[in-house]
Parts: structure tokens; sequence; C-alpha cells
């Protein structure tokens, strides 16, 4: 277990508290970045979705589609305007976040479009895994 330690200054004498590090009291979990692509004006959709099961990082972009028609008519997308919903999730959510992208995928014909995950390796900074992992409590108590 690592000990981060913090000195404090009385008068003139020094004195060492020690804290547990956040992951000696805390389990660390995989972080995955989620990927969807849908037609356009189906990605807000998963963002509002995404918020509501307590997502805390979630962003639409827009994109264009440079693929030939064949490919848009194989993954069951039909026009090459496009929304790209990009999430950072717990692996092990992502069961649940596949529920909901499944659920409207299969919702109608023109509910269709791409999903993935792509592992993330590393990170920088206690504080940011805190944010991705909707930590947001022991941020503010500086836990």
């Amino acid at each position: 277990m690592r000990i981060s330690k913090k000195i404090k200054e009385k008068g003139n004498k020094k004195s060492v508290e020690s804290k547990p590090s956040f992951e000696s009291e805390n389990k660390i979990e995989r972080l995955k970045l989620l990927v969807i692509i849908v037609n356009r004006n189906q990605g807000q959709f998963f963002v509002s979705r995404f918020l509501e099961n307590d997502i805390s990082a979630v962003f639409e972009v827009y994109g264009k589609g440079t693929a030939p028609k064949e490919i848009y008519e194989l993954v069951g997308l039909n026009d090459s305007k496009k929304d790209l919903v990009l999430g950072i999730i717990k692996e092990s959510d992502l069961d649940k976040y596949m529920k909901i992208i499944n659920e409207r995928f299969s919702f109608s014909p023109t509910s269709k479009g791409v999903a993935f995950t792509i592992k993330i390796s590393s990170m920088a900074g206690v504080i940011m895994y805190k944010f991705l992992t909707n930590n947001k409590e022991r941020i503010k108590n500086g836990k």
C-alpha cells in the first residue's frame, strides 16, 4: 500500500501526516472509450440517455462519411452525414450502455448505426480518473 505524505509546519516544527493513496482505498476499474456512429440527428438520443445513466463524459460531434454507398447499406446507414457520440465508461458498465444502444438500434430501420469500444490503457492523474468515473463527491472533498 502506497502512502501519500503531507508535511505540515507548526511554528518551527515540521510534522508528517500520512494518508492512504486513492488506489489503496478504491477499486480501480478499467475505462473504455465508447464510440457510436449514427445518422445525423440521432446522436442526441444517446447523449441524453447516457447522461441519465450517470456517465461523466459524453460528446457528440458531427461527421461526414466517405465510404462507398455499399458500405453504408451493409451497416444500415443511409446518409453520409453522421453523428459521432464518444463516451468514457467503466468496463463494468459496458453491458448497461450496450443495452441502451441495442434497444435503440432495434427500434426502427432508421435507428441503425455502428458501436464499438476502445480500451483506455493509461491516464495521467487521480483527479482525471475520479472525474471520468463520475466520482465527483470525492473530488469535491479532496479525497
